[in-house]
């Protein structure tokens, strides 16, 4: 999948990789088939999982000391600060599509801002005003899922196995945990899952390419070894 999502503002610059990262395998592991083979398809998704979901973390780094707080949790937080980032994510699920929405949010005390230098650092951005601040947002909604075309889901021991078909013989596989909790992990391979592989791939003497062929062998020991790094836990919206 390709990001669709345009840079936020800079200071944004080392948030938006963590964000998506679990979206968009972009430095992580593409497979060649329908992974994994065992796996039962699912003509939809479970009933158990239709709603829309936040994410769990209620703090994420930027950079050096500088943070960004999750809505959910600090909504009003900006009200008792000259300058704050304020970030967002709803993932959806219905039957047959997943798909999230991010929001940014760069709250800034109107009395206390260099109003020229912050319209060319947020140039980019939708502009508004709340009370005594200025606030420039950037919005993204992207589709991780769309079982109406060709992506597939498979059930194999006791995890959902989410794949999305990029080309032909080129697969996004992301890894979909219910927890005890009825949280959901959503997890996806990166660039030390990739390295792993490839270090399999010579211990072997296979080939690597930037496509991934496993057996479900070879797949349950990925999986063993921690495979799908990168993951987000995501609880559903109260009723």
């Amino acid at each position: 999948m390709q990001l669709k999502i345009s840079i936020f503002v800079e200071q944004m610059k080392k948030l938006i990789p963590i964000l998506f990262i679990v979206f968009a395998s972009c430095t992580g592991v593409h497979f060649d088939k329908v992974t994994p083979d065992g796996g039962k398809p699912q003509k939809e998704l479970s009933a158990d999982l239709l709603g829309s979901y936040y994410l769990a973390d209620s703090i994420l780094p930027i950079e050096k000391e500088e943070v960004c707080y999750n809505a959910y949790y600090f909504k009003d937080l900006y009200k008792k600060r000259d300058s704050t980032n304020l970030f967002s994510v709803k993932v959806n699920f219905s039957k047959s599509l997943l798909y999230y929405t991010m929001v940014s949010d760069s709250y800034y005390l109107l009395a206390k801002s260099d109003t020229a230098r912050l319209s060319h650092k947020h140039s980019s951005n939708k502009k508004k005003l709340e009370g005594k601040y200025v606030v420039y947002e950037e919005k993204s909604v992207d589709t991780i899922l769309n079982l109406t075309k060709e992506d597939v889901v498979k059930w194999y021991k006791d995890v959902y196995y989410l794949n999305h078909k990029v080309d032909n013989n080129d697969w996004e596989v992301y890894q979909l945990v219910v927890n005890k909790d009825k949280s959901i992990s959503l997890n996806n391979t990166n660039k030390e899952d990739a390295d792993d592989l490839k270090k399999f791939a010579l211990d072997t003497n296979r080939s690597f390419n930037n496509l991934v062929h496993l057996s479900d062998k070879d797949f349950d020991e990925f999986t063993r070894k921690g495979g799908f790094r990168t993951h987000f836990r995501l609880k559903k919206y109260p009723k």
